[in-house]
């Protein structure tokens, strides 16, 4: 899961972080944070460099309130959860106008807080598993991608490829966030460290390669082979 944490306060931040991690360590999640000290300079990141499942925004921050932010996010976003944390009850009514899951009183109670990103996580898999599409930012442009019809993805320097199709597309993005991205797709595996193959397209498979149905030949890594073998069987 991909946390953002919008606070001001660095020491408000690092309690907050301490206290994820430590719900991301007893569930045997893997979990990306960053942090943002302003509105403005999470809009700044957000969404060509950075994309997230979650953020956990404080409301009172200087600048740009933490109900404008969310306001801007919801223009763009209307899926992406948010959690206010506040320390004043009245703030957090406000929370309901930019449908927020909720909201949470400083200082954060870490067995409210472990209850919160719980459900936060239910929702993450239940989208993951029932998306059809993957959208993409690149610049002020948003790409749709219908996830049944990517054959391979592949890797280079900061970027990935996406073999879609009958076309290729090229997004800023690691190889490792993508496999997260689709880990809830089981017809994807990791072939190798720098391939996703969706598995349906293999028609023969050694201990070396993988050949598609249009003829592409990508490589099999032996520490990846018995992965992709187990889901190939079943197909």
């Amino acid at each position: 899961m991909r946390v953002a944490i919008c606070e001001d306060s660095k020491l408000q931040y690092e309690v907050l972080k301490k206290q994820v991690l430590k719900w991301a360590d007893e569930r045997e999640e893997t979990i990306d944070i960053e942090g943002f000290e302003s509105g403005e300079e999470f809009l700044f990141k957000w969404p060509e460099d950075c994309d997230f499942d979650l953020v956990l925004l404080d409301i009172n921050m200087k600048g740009m309130s933490g109900v404008q932010l969310a306001k801007e996010i919801r223009k763009q976003d209307k899926d992406i959860l948010i959690i206010f944390i506040t320390a004043e009850v009245e703030h957090a009514l406000e929370g309901y106008n930019v449908s927020a899951l909720n909201y949470l009183l400083k200082p954060v109670e870490e067995d409210a807080l472990f209850r919160c990103l719980d459900i936060c996580l239910e929702k993450v898999k239940e989208n993951s598993t029932n998306a059809k599409y993957l959208v993409f930012s690149k610049g002020r442009e948003q790409i749709k991608v219908n996830i049944d019809k990517i054959i391979f993805i592949s890797a280079f320097d900061h970027y990935v490829d996406i073999h879609y199709d009958n076309e290729i597309i090229t997004i800023k993005s690691k190889i490792g966030d993508m496999e997260k991205v689709l880990e809830f797709r089981e017809e994807f595996v990791r072939c190798h460290r720098s391939y996703i193959v969706n598995i349906n397209n293999i028609v023969t498979l050694t201990k070396k390669s993988a050949i598609l149905k249009n003829k592409i030949e990508l490589p099999v890594s032996k520490s990846k082979f018995e992965a992709v073998s187990e889901k190939f069987k079943l197909i």
